[in-house]
């Protein structure tokens, strides 16, 4: 597997939100940025969780970004992997560093994908905020899984349209357990993994990513903008608090309300 990134890969098919990789790619968060690290590692944390549930199992990773994750799962023992994604140069840069026997990677539309099999296991990581359609995702992912297959998400609790411009949606974890039953899925465990970015930290992105200056006209006038400031001012941080889940396909729909203090903790074991 190589590590190697290409001068014409860095950019392409990454966008940037205020100097965090919209699409992480490991070999370009700098040792100088804690947070950033941070972030990474509660990225391979989930996929490290997923590989718990894969071995021997064909597994579908829907927006699998560069692809570093969908590897992991097959290292993990999983018969196949498909990662799917919407950027075409994400797909390309998966495809040069992580492809491998039993791992494809594919250019394809969370909210319209087909796949002309059933998979065991579905992966799916801070996904649904991005999407105009969350319940068209929702009902893509159960069509493709197998009756009583696994589908483990992640998704950002609260307000954070202002932390990342791509974000379209604000969601409480009612919100997930109520579309999740609605959707056909019954959630079985779950775990908070809070992300917290100090006013200190914040300070050194503009020095290690110099693109992620942000206009002052930017943070004075416009929404987005003064939200940060009222974080920074309010709570010194600015907090990205996000919830995995643990789910399985329901023969039958499952009812909307759900007593979260019945559900196990997610974490990761041994593959």
């Amino acid at each position: 597997m190589s590590t190697t990134v290409a001068d014409s890969q860095v950019l392409k098919g990454s966008e940037k939100t205020w100097g965090i990789w919209e699409r992480l790619v490991p070999t370009l968060i700098d040792d100088r940025d804690e947070a950033g690290k941070r972030m990474m590692e509660i990225h391979m944390r989930r996929y490290r969780t997923a590989q718990g549930y894969v071995a021997g199992k064909r597994v579908l990773d829907v927006a699998s970004g560069t692809g570093y994750g969908s590897r992991m799962l097959k290292d993990a023992g999983a018969e196949l992997v498909t990662g799917i994604d919407l950027s075409a140069d994400a797909v390309q840069f998966a495809r040069v560093n992580y492809q491998c026997d039993g791992v494809e990677y594919l250019v394809g539309n969370a909210e319209e994908f087909t796949v002309d099999e059933p998979y065991d296991v579905v992966t799916s990581f801070e996904t649904i905020e991005h999407l105009p359609h969350p319940t068209e995702f929702l009902a893509r992912v159960r069509e493709s899984l197998k009756p009583g297959g696994t589908f483990l998400m992640s998704v950002p609790i609260g307000e954070t349209r202002h932390i990342d411009g791509f974000h379209l949606h604000v969601f409480e974890r009612s919100d997930i357990y109520r579309m999740l039953a609605e959707a056909g899925f019954l959630v079985e465990a779950f775990r908070f993994d809070d992300w917290t970015v100090s006013f200190k930290e914040i300070l050194t992105w503009p020095k290690i990513y110099p693109e992620s200056r942000v206009p002052i006209r930017e943070l004075l006038f416009t929404w987005r903008g003064r939200r940060v400031l009222q974080d920074l001012i309010l709570r010194r941080s600015i907090q990205l608090p996000m919830l995995m889940l643990k789910t399985t396909r329901a023969d039958e729909m499952p009812c909307a309300t759900m007593d979260e203090s019945a559900l196990t903790s997610l974490d990761v074991r041994q593959p």
